[in-house]
């Protein structure tokens, strides 16, 4: 693609109608499934586990997603748009994130375009943009405050930080997966300061990284406050993520669970299989994400060789490796298997940045080339979540309803 330095809205707006056309086309409104949980939480502000409500412990943790759909549950009723509304609106949200975050860090345009038009096609966004699901919503507001945080600091608009800190840290209140920040930040901040030491200069926060966990450290803080009030407990969304372990056994790496393992004579072969081969397998070679983080990988290799990761190597890399090695449990190595796309929703932004850095180089007859295939393959995809979520079978529920 051409690599002129002007940057025109016109291309993200096409992006933006392609993205709402096939997120209507492929409409998924109620599943009745974890979006059932979610909506019920919704309608009943103050529900608790174990005295109103039986489902996973977890969700009545992610109180921001649960705002914003009783929010649309009172403006549209309890029906599809109800749940859809802001799943939607999200998902369109951080494709204009994705393409100002390219323009931002890849200096031009193009990369901007590329990483919009591949969130756009994305098969798991698209499923997923008309579902009441927490991934996509908390992968946005934590996509959102790391754009805040980075346009702050390329651009010497300084008091974005605080917005940027605020809106990551706020982003636990969908779902909890900003936590796997935390390790990244620390490991970048001690290579700053590493890297500094080597040269002699004197060894200083650094400000961006330094806002990014005082605004998670402060959202963690208060909503520990409000828990202690409430449950006498401030660790009580520690203890509750544990207690999702032990209730919901199949959906982790556990002894005698469906994605675990029969005894213990068999953990480690299990947990090498996990790690070396199902981890990567399902990151690199999954044709619901476009392979994009296979591209992202490639691309992520190309500047670690000219020692330049940038800011959405990083971001990308220190994600890459908590997904692949990090626990879900503070008391015991318990690792996340990858078995369902959303899973991995917080790769994604990142990864389309890297891999539109990759195809914004190619010549513009190249790319356009790809367009097609990449356009089959979504739209393929789309309709195997279709099927995935038996949206023939939902009808009938709905009309038995």
């Amino acid at each position: 693609m051409t690599h002129d330095r002007s940057i025109s809205l016109r291309p993200l707006f096409l992006v933006l109608l392609l993205a709402l056309g096939l997120r209507l086309a492929f409409f998924q409104g109620f599943a009745f499934s974890d979006d059932a949980h979610y909506a019920w939480l919704a309608a009943h502000p103050g529900a608790q586990f174990g005295v109103d409500y039986p489902g996973y412990p977890v969700m009545p943790l992610r109180v921001g997603h649960l705002f914003l759909l009783g929010l649309s549950q009172h403006w549209f009723g309890p029906g599809d748009w109800g749940l859809a509304f802001f799943p939607l609106m999200f998902s369109l949200a951080m494709i204009a994130i994705a393409w100002r975050l390219g323009c931002l860090l890849g200096g031009h345009g193009h990369v901007g375009n590329a990483a919009a038009l591949l969130l756009a096609l994305l098969p798991v966004d698209i499923a997923l943009s008309t579902l009441a699901f927490a991934d996509l919503s908390a992968a946005a507001m934590l996509g959102l405050g790391v754009w805040l945080l980075l346009e702050a600091r390329h651009t010497a608009r300084h008091w974005l930080r605080v917005p940027g800190a605020l809106v990551l840290g706020l982003s636990l209140l969908w779902k909890e997966t900003v936590l796997w920040l935390v390790p990244v930040i620390l490991a970048i901040q001690f290579g700053i300061w590493l890297r500094d030491f080597r040269r002699g200069t004197p060894l200083r926060p650094d400000a961006t990284l330094l806002a990014a966990g005082l605004g998670i450290l402060l959202v963690l803080g208060l909503e520990s406050l409000v828990y202690a009030l409430l449950h006498g407990d401030p660790l009580w969304r520690f203890h509750q993520m544990e207690l999702n372990t032990r209730l919901c056994p199949d959906d982790f790496f556990k002894l005698g669970s469906a994605k675990g393992y029969a005894t213990p004579e068999e953990r480690p072969a299990a947990l090498a299989r996990l790690l070396l081969w199902s981890k990567p397998k399902a990151l690199f070679l999954r044709r619901n994400t476009l392979f994009i983080l296979a591209l992202a990988l490639v691309q992520l290799l190309r500047r670690l060789r000219r020692h330049d990761p940038g800011p959405q190597g990083l971001w990308f890399g220190g994600l890459l490796l908590m997904f692949l090695f990090g626990s879900t449990s503070l008391q015991r190595y318990q690792p996340l298997p990858l078995d369902l796309p959303w899973y991995i929703y917080p790769l994604f932004l990142p990864a389309a940045l890297l891999a539109g850095e990759l195809l914004a180089e190619l010549p513009w007859r190249r790319f356009r080339w790809l367009l097609a295939p990449l356009l089959a393959l979504s739209l393929w995809m789309c309709l195997d979540f279709r099927n995935y979520f038996d949206h023939s079978g939902l009808q009938e529920v709905r009309a038995a309803l």
